[in-house]
């Protein structure tokens, strides 16, 4: 599904009726995660989107890692804010680094550790009109549900093994760049806990049309391609949590939106659409081509050789 040329992965309608009014439109979800947008490729595609095609009704999932730095999730907010009538945001692991000089501050604010960083950031969405809780959209036969899923890795999910996880200490930004508060702790999987105690709350006994949940972290383990390349083998020790999967289910989650490992694909398990859409780094693009990439290189269709 593309949108004036820049492909951004899941067009989500619902059927209306044969009886519904002519005068009913349709809305669409489009779904992209990994923006990164420190890098000028990247930023100069968000600020090419266009304006106002889809803004009456549309919705846009961005399932975190938009910056490291707050000033940039702003700017992006704002940008796919001008564009959707909808935006949904849940954050990924770059937008909590708390310890480069551009990732610490916005304006006079400063972050002494990632926690304030992640209430700050849900302030910022809330007062630009970013969607960061379980919301309906529209009506009878075309209504859904988007619930977003805040969410940290659990040192295990990936089964590394001790090897792995040591390298991860030493190579993995986020064990230099996120400071957790006491009453988080000082592990990953002590983080993880803490975001999925914030969706202890969403309960689905008022989510009463088909249900569409994202986050930015993988909730099982088949959503790692089999045979990763050797450079991406250090990606299993902080990749995703168990927990997202519980949770979706207990939604009756039909599609679920992630992001964080920079692998486009899509799959389906037990009911449930998984999709993956990562706007990725520019060395990445060149690298291996996804459907996404035809919006930086102006290729037909990237999977062609």
């Amino acid at each position: 599904t593309r949108l004036k040329g820049k492909e951004l992965l899941v067009q989500s309608t619902q059927q209306a009726p044969d009886n519904a009014s002519v005068e009913q439109e349709h809305w669409r979800l489009y779904a992209v995660s990994d923006l990164h947008v420190d890098y000028p490729d990247n930023k100069a595609w968000v600020a090419g989107l266009p304006i106002a095609e889809h803004q009456k009704r549309d919705a846009v999932i961005l399932a975190g890692d938009i910056s490291h730095s707050a000033e940039l999730v702003r700017w992006t907010l704002e940008q796919f804010k001008r564009r959707f009538a909808h935006v949904f945001y849940c954050v990924g692991n770059h937008e909590l680094w708390v310890k480069r000089k551009d990732a610490c501050v916005e304006g006079d604010k400063t972050f002494s550790d990632s926690i304030q960083k992640f209430d700050h950031l849900m302030e910022m969405a809330r007062e630009i009109g970013v969607l960061t809780a379980p919301t309906k959209l529209g009506e009878s036969a075309e209504a859904l549900w988007i619930v977003p899923l805040q969410s940290w890795y659990q040192s295990e999910f990936g089964q590394p093994g001790e090897d792995l996880k040591e390298q991860a200490k030493k190579l993995f930004t986020d064990f230099h760049q996120v400071v957790w508060p006491a009453d988080v702790g000082n592990s990953p999987d002590d983080a993880a806990d803490y975001f999925d105690r914030m969706n202890e709350t969403l309960s689905d006994a008022s989510l009463d049309a088909p249900v569409v949940t994202f986050s930015h972290f993988l909730p099982r383990l088949e959503l790692i391609p089999a045979q990763l390349p050797e450079y991406m083998k250090l990606l299993r020790a902080g990749v995703g949590t168990k927990t997202l999967e519980s949770r979706l289910r207990a939604m009756d989650s039909k599609l679920h939106i992630f992001g964080h490992s920079h692998v486009n694909w899509y799959t389906h398990w037990n009911g449930v659409h998984y999709v993956q859409n990562a706007i990725r780094y520019p060395q990445e693009r060149k690298g291996f081509k996804t459907r996404v990439d035809a919006t930086f290189d102006g290729i037909d269709d990237p999977m062609q050789p």
